[in-house]
Parts: C-alpha cells; structure tokens; sequence
C-alpha cells in the first residue's frame, strides 16, 4: 500500500508539470501563430534578467539550507523520506523564484498574461508543491535545539498563534484565496500595484500566503475532525474553482482594454493589448482550474485510499474477531464439557456416598 502512495505521489508531481508545461507550450505556439516570431531590439537580453533581492532570495536559501539539515538528521536517525518530497519541496520554492526573481517577473510588469502565470506560480503550483512536500519534520530537525526550545515551543502555546489558527478555518481559507485573487484582478487595484512596488510585494506575499493556507486545508492528510471533511474539501474546492472560471472567462471574452497600466498598444513583442488581457484570461481560465481540478482529484484520492486502508483493518478486525470467536467456542465447549463432566463426578460420588451410607446401616 505504501509503495502505491508513493508511486500516485509521483505521478501526481510529474501531471503537475506535464500540465504546467503543455499549457505554456499551447500558449506560445498560439502567440507565435497569431504575431510570428517575437522579437523586439534587445529583447533576447529579457531571459537574462534574473534578479537577486536579498528579501527574496536569502529565505529560501535558509529554508534550503534548514530543510537539508534536517533531512540528514532524519536519515541518521533511520526516518527516510521518500524521495519525491524532497522534489516537490525544492520545486515549490523554484516556483517562488522563478515568479519573483527570474525574467519573468520583469515580463509580468509588461504582459498582462505573463502576470497572470506569475500568480499561478505563487497562488497555486507552489502552494500545491509545498503542501504535498510536508517538510515541517525536517524543517524543526534542522533548526538550532535552543531556537527550537526557547523560541518556536513557547510560540506554539501563544495566543497569537491560536489567533492564526482562526485563518486556517475552511471556511474563512477559502474565502481569503478567492479574496486575494478577485481583489487583485480588479483594474484600479493591478494598475496600482505595477506602480507601486511596495503594494506590488503585498500582492505576491497575500497571493502566496492565502494559497498556502487554502491548499493546506484541502490537502492535509489528516482525517476529520482534525482535518476538513471530504465534503467540505470539494465545497472550498467548487467555490474557488466558479470565481476563478467566471472571471477567466470573462478577461477571455472581453473588448475593451481593462488594465492600460501595462502601456500603450501594442505591448511587449507586438503583443495587441486586447489580446494580450484575453490571454490572461485563458490562463487564469485553464490553467488554474487544471491546477484546482488536479488538487480535487488529489484530495480525492487520499480519502479513497483512506478508506481502503480502514477497510482493510476493519475487514482484519472482523477476520481476527472470527477466529476468536472460533477458538473461543472451541474453548467453551471444553470448558463446558469439563463442567458437565465434573458436575458428574460429583453427582456419581454424592449418589454413591448415599447408597454406601444406606446399606452400610
């Protein structure tokens, strides 16, 4: 049984690829059938603009460098993970700098569509790939013993991390990951948000953190009631899933330009503005509910395997209640059989002990 969990998990990772890679396929081949080759004066120097923002990049250093030490620590003490949760970790937070860090991020603030792909990667490939990672063990191994003790046991038992758990309610999770992404799509807020960079970095942080907490609720594997029920998993999952197709559709079908923050048309690689927001709209359409879609199938599958799982003990209970009974009943019968056979002995003897003392008189 666990092998075949660990085998979906991987065919689970590489569908997340498989899916994140033919869209972006369809996506440019749709471009360049539409525009012919993009090319602009100096446009090849845009794939080598990769940044390196101390806020960005030295977290995830940390937490690379944490997550290795205690993953050597869990293998000294014999707990081996399996491999494939090492690659959804370290491919999470890829995802995180590709989407802030690489040149795509300089794109996003000239394409709307590659905008769109940047909060795909935030919102939903990355959060999808950390939950399924589930590195807490080895990120608490690898931190310092003291820093552990003094500071994240205590903070454990605060009241402001009791006042956190509130966000993690499926209800209010679902309503902050559709919050986040309506909010941000509305023109006035993602035209103020290219011009502001400090609101530019409250959108990524808000799209990251209400993705992480709604996929957590939805992918934790821990039965209810301290997990979400099944139920109300495809619930969180069908509400985010209508809001994300009715406003893709709608990007998708429009005819009038929304965000001119992106500038004048045509935009980045003679890109027509319309097309260009009508794109957008197919991939926030498309792609984010495949992404929803095969967490759903996900979720899904974990309860399914669950209950087969449970089947399985309760089908073991039944078989090891049956010999039970059996040796039980053989056991009885032995049991009553030495009664009966006793009580006749004693019978015999109180009967014989009459008759001796009768005629013995």
């Amino acid at each position: 049984m666990k092998k075949e969990s660990v085998s979906d998990d991987r065919s689970a990772l590489g569908l997340i690829a498989i899916i994140g890679v033919l869209n972006l396929l369809f996506a440019l081949i749709a471009l360049f059938v539409r525009y012919g080759p993009i090319t602009e004066n100096g446009a090849s120097a845009l794939f080598w603009r990769f940044r390196f923002d101390p806020a960005i990049t030295l977290p995830i250093l940390l937490f690379a460098f944490f997550y290795i030490l205690g993953a050597r620590r869990r293998r000294s003490t014999e707990e081996h993970a399996e491999g494939w949760r090492h690659l959804a970790f370290f491919g999470g937070f890829s995802a995180i700098y590709l989407a802030l860090q690489s040149p795509l991020d300089w794109i996003s603030d000239r394409l709307f569509f590659a905008h769109q792909i940047e909060h795909m990667l935030l919102d939903m490939v990355a959060p999808i790939l950390l939950v399924l990672a589930a590195p807490q063990a080895a990120l608490l191994r690898g931190l310092p013993r003291p820093f552990r003790r003094r500071v994240v046991g205590p903070s454990l038992g605060s009241a402001i991390f009791r006042f956190l758990r509130f966000f993690t309610h499926p209800a209010v999770a679902t309503a902050l990951f559709i919050g986040a992404m309506d909010f941000w799509m509305i023109p006035h807020m993602q035209d103020a948000a290219l011009e502001n960079e400090r609101l530019h970095d409250l959108m990524h942080a808000t799209l990251l953190a209400s993705g992480l907490i709604f996929f957590w609720r939805v992918l934790d594997k821990r039965p209810y009631p301290l997990g979400a029920s099944l139920g109300t998993r495809l619930f969180m999952f069908s509400l985010a899933s209508i809001s994300n197709i009715l406003v893709g559709s709608f990007l998708a079908f429009k005819n009038t330009i929304l965000y001119p923050a992106y500038g004048p048309s045509p935009h980045l690689f003679g890109i027509a503005a319309i097309d260009d927001e009508r794109f957008g709209g197919l991939i926030m359409w498309i792609m984010g509910s495949e992404m929803l879609a095969l967490a759903a199938i996900l979720t899904i599958r974990h309860f399914a395997r669950d209950e087969e799982r449970r089947e399985v003990r309760r089908q073991a209970v039944r078989e090891r209640t049956a010999d039970w009974f059996l040796e039980r009943r053989a056991a009885n019968r032995r049991l009553a059989l030495g009664l009966v056979s006793f009580s006749g002995v004693i019978l015999l003897i109180t009967v014989g002990t009459v008759l001796v003392y009768h005629y013995v008189e």
